[in-house]
């Protein structure tokens, strides 16, 4: 593809992550897709689903990371609450201006319905994000906590 100056889409790299990706770590994985003129995220959950067929959490984990917010992502939270919480949250104390893990500390509070608990990091992400949809992704939940505890009140 390379050699005849085809660039590849969502479902080369679908073909690619649905692979065996036993031997491969995640960070190499990441780093080799981000380095590519195209990478959307679209692809990101076969690999996730990948890894949670060989059983390597800690990879699928390391992927949800980088991309909490896809379905993929937010399933695996769900399924493993304590590993997600507990790998989100020992990113976060080692470096808390990690603008990954603090989203995805967020997200995966978010998604387990302990929204006042999502706040802070939510906001930290907020105040680290570069990227446009992240932050208005980020607002939106954030004005969420703020309605449900209004209307709580």
């Amino acid at each position: 593809m390379r050699g005849e100056g085809i660039l590849p889409d969502d479902v080369t790299y679908n073909t690619l992550f649905i692979k065996d990706l036993s031997g491969i770590l995640a960070d190499d994985i990441l780093k080799w897709y981000l380095a590519q003129k195209y990478h959307p995220g679209q692809p990101i959950p076969a690999a996730i689903a990948s890894y949670r067929k060989i059983h390597c959490l800690d990879q699928a984990l390391r992927l949800a990371l980088d991309y909490p917010h896809l379905q993929a992502a937010r399933k695996l939270i769900r399924e493993h609450e304590a590993e997600a919480l507990s790998y989100f949250r020992t990113i976060s104390d080692h470096d808390p201006q990690h603008p990954n893990a603090e989203y995805a500390l967020g997200v995966a509070l978010m998604e387990l319905e302990q929204e006042l608990e999502a706040e802070p990091h939510l906001k930290n992400a907020l105040k680290l994000a570069t990227a446009g949809p992240r932050k208005t992704v980020i607002k939106k939940w954030l004005r969420q906590i703020v309605d449900k505890r209004s209307h709580k009140q």
